[in-house]
């Protein structure tokens, strides 16, 4: 997912600051999908999610829960949602927190991942032909206010769909992995990025086995 062209757009807001501080993300990937024998929910969907999230934020990892239930086969969790904690980037930030909702036992596919901001919100969508929207929407504090009631208003302003060029993101990492060869340049995805996403998985498979207990990263 981090070759999405999407994912690459909403990496650059995120850097850019147009999005302000980041609050929160969310993410959703479920399908009324075929069931896994040998992995659950967490681990055949997971490293997607929490491989953007890890992309986006800066920030490390802190603590991690996970709750899940196997529905259809014994021992093996069909639907899965993950709450992740990402320690704060500059004085005076909040922690980022990043919800992830994954199942393969839902009435319909959704491949979305939010991310909230202070100044303003993006969301992308695997399965919609306008893969991001930008929204122009939160809340602001006026420079002057004579009740409570006015200290916080709503900005619901205009929802912008950029123009991201597609690209079949497996094209582009087999190009970036042969770049990478012939021009000896870092790999996007190297191997410390593949082993903070497997940490970051067994983390949350012990919280799924300790019934949602929180556990450090």
């Amino acid at each position: 997912m981090l070759y999405h062209p999407a994912v690459e757009h909403l990496r650059r807001l995120v850097g850019s600051g147009e999005l302000g501080d980041i609050f929160y993300l969310c993410s959703v990937r479920a399908n009324l999908g075929r069931l896994r024998r040998d992995e659950s929910a967490l681990w055949s969907f997971g490293p997607h999610d929490l491989s953007m999230i890890e992309y986006l934020v800066p920030g490390a990892p802190v603590t991690i829960t996970a709750r899940g239930a196997s529905y259809l086969q014994p021992g093996i969790a069909d639907v899965v949602f993950v709450n992740l904690e990402l320690s704060p980037v500059g004085e005076g930030v909040r922690p980022v927190m990043a919800q992830i909702h994954l199942s393969w036992l839902n009435p319909r596919k959704e491949r979305r991942l939010t991310v909230v901001g202070s100044k303003k919100m993006v969301e992308f969508d695997d399965c919609s032909a306008e893969k991001v929207r930008l929204f122009d929407r939160g809340y602001d504090r006026p420079p002057a206010f004579a009740s409570f009631a006015e200290y916080l208003t709503i900005r619901n302003g205009d929802i912008f769909v950029p123009s991201v060029k597609m690209e079949e993101p497996l094209r582009v990492q087999a190009r970036h992995f042969l770049d990478c060869i012939e021009q000896g340049l870092q790999p996007k995805t190297d191997l410390a990025s593949g082993l903070r996403v497997v940490r970051l998985l067994a983390a949350a498979e012990s919280s799924l086995e300790r019934g949602g207990a929180p556990v450090r990263c």
